[in-house]
């Protein structure tokens, strides 16, 4: 009987063992203050295992059933030790690009799924000191404050932006008040409506192809359509003001690609400078100038009185990696004549034409480069028999006028712009006639020379600058002195 019970003692025991040592395993494995229920839980899942488990293959099993977990298990340390070098990124997180240091100009109102709206002001302010009678006979001087410009810009786009708008005035007292030989224009200065209709849809290239129409600068020339808040030097060129068509009504015809534009608009048009003899109004023969040349001003300056209408044409290519373009213009105007001897009406032409091209790119974060050029001509006829002379009854007679323009510039860093500029022009007499020059006479010398120097430090981009600029005028004309012109510019472009 005893011999009996050692063997089967010796039977249990060689059972229990293999349940005993995964028991050990799965305690090691467990936290080491394991709960006794759990330990009950894990003995009494062992024992069925074996029962269901033949004899000889109990053990073997086991073991290689721990040894895949403990291989698992390494696996897993040494991938979650591998995450943090990898730095993987989480699915669905949309990487933005790093915001620009300094926004673009304008403050958006309105940006919805329908419309979007924003506001851009342009505030100008000069200290001007000019000192008269270099080289001449006479000598005089002037120091003043002038505030230049106060432009209030309202823009906007919707239809997803196939129709933009722009709507511009200013509250400076030379827009509103122009005194009785100039017509009021009011506050209003542009009024322009641009459409895109094939935007979105078809190729892409008709995405470009638009129409512009309402009262606007046409695109003639580089500076004349560009926000007055970023004309480099204080002023327009002297050829491009002197030649410019300003503001016109009209419309415009226009296709923009990445490489590549066009325009060609109609409009109503330039007119002759007027004057009066014996009380009755007639034509001159010099091109109505200036900030409101282009039309009469009857019912708010948006009409006028011009029976034939003038037309632009504009090439222009591009290539933007390098910021390199060239354009080639040309804006025939039939500006309308009042001949005083014989009251009739017609028109004569006035026919501008030139070429612009530059460079504006940043070679690096130390330099960038700015060289624009051009050239500009207008050849003026006159109606068959019109009289430029009542008093004489001389007949008119067609001229030419040249003149060009070249500047350069070179932006140091992010802050400082040194400038150099050069301003030719012969306009035949019509710039000095305009300042009612003593003693101009037929044949004389009329071409000036304009060279400037400038030095513009860029407070908050363009933003915020202040513009030191040196000019002296040098009038090849006896009659007119020299001018040494220095101007210190503040412009806030909102």
């Amino acid at each position: 009987m005893t011999r009996r019970l050692l063997i089967l003692n010796l039977v249990i025991a060689f059972l229990a063992f293999p349940a005993f040592s995964r028991a050990q395993t799965d305690e090691e494995k467990d936290k080491p203050a394991a709960a006794a229920g759990e330990e009950t839980a894990v003995e009494e899942e062992v024992e069925e295992e074996v029962e269901e488990t033949p004899e000889g293959e109990t053990g073997e099993a086991v073991e290689e059933e721990g040894k895949g977990e403990e291989e698992v298990v390494e696996e897993e340390e040494e991938v979650e030790e591998e995450k943090p070098e990898e730095e993987i990124e989480p699915l669905g997180v949309e990487t933005k690009p790093p915001a620009p240091e300094i926004p673009p100009p304008g403050a958006t109102l309105v940006q919805n799924d329908w419309v979007s709206l924003k506001f851009i002001g342009v505030f100008v302010q000069y200290f001007r000191f000019t000192y008269t009678g270099i080289g001449g006979d006479a000598t005089d001087w002037d120091d003043d404050f002038e505030t230049k410009r106060i432009r209030t810009i309202l823009t906007g786009a919707f239809w997803e932006d196939r129709v933009s708008f722009l709507l511009q005035g200013d509250l400076t007292e030379t827009a509103l008040f122009n005194g009785p030989d100039e017509n009021n224009s009011g506050f209003l200065l542009d009024a322009r409506v641009n459409v895109f209709p094939f935007k979105g849809f078809g190729p892409e290239a008709l995405g470009g192809l638009g129409i512009a129409f309402g009262r606007f600068i046409p695109d003639y020339s580089t500076y004349m359509p560009r926000n007055v808040g970023l004309l480099d030097f204080v002023e327009y060129p002297l050829v491009t003001s002197t030649f410019a068509v300003w503001r016109q009504i009209g419309a415009q015809l226009m296709f923009n690609h990445k490489y590549f534009e066009a325009a060609v608009g109609i409009f109503n048009g330039l007119r002759y400078q007027y004057d009066v003899y014996e009380d009755v109004d007639y034509s001159t023969q010099w091109v109505g100038p200036g900030y409101l040349g282009a039309t009469l001003g009857k019912n708010g300056n948006l009409v006028d009185d011009n029976r034939a209408k003038d037309y632009l044409v504009k090439i222009k290519g591009k290539y933007p990696d390098l910021g390199i373009w060239a354009e080639a213009f040309a804006y025939i105007g039939m500006p309308e004549f009042y001949d005083q001897p014989t009251g009739d009406h017609s028109y004569g032409y006035a026919m501008t034409f030139g070429g612009e091209a530059g460079i504006d790119h940043r070679f690096t974060d130390m330099v960038k480069l700015k060289v624009i050029g051009g050239f500009l001509a207008r050849r003026v006829d006159f109606p068959k028999d019109s009289t430029c002379d009542p008093a004489t009854l001389a007949p008119c007679k067609a001229y030419t006028q040249t003149g060009f323009f070249g500047h350069v510039g070179v932006q140091i860093g992010r802050w400082v712009e040194p400038m150099i500029r050069i301003d030719w022009l012969n306009d035949r007499g019509q710039f000095l006639t305009a300042k009612k020059v003593a003693g101009l006479e037929s044949g004389e010398k009329v071409w000036t020379l304009w060279p400037s120097v400038g030095l513009k430090f860029l407070l908050y981009g363009d933003h915020l600058q202040l513009t030191l600029v040196e000019t002296f005028k040098h009038y090849a004309n006896p009659h007119y002195d020299d001018v040494n012109d220095l101007t210190l510019q503040l412009i806030l472009l909102i």
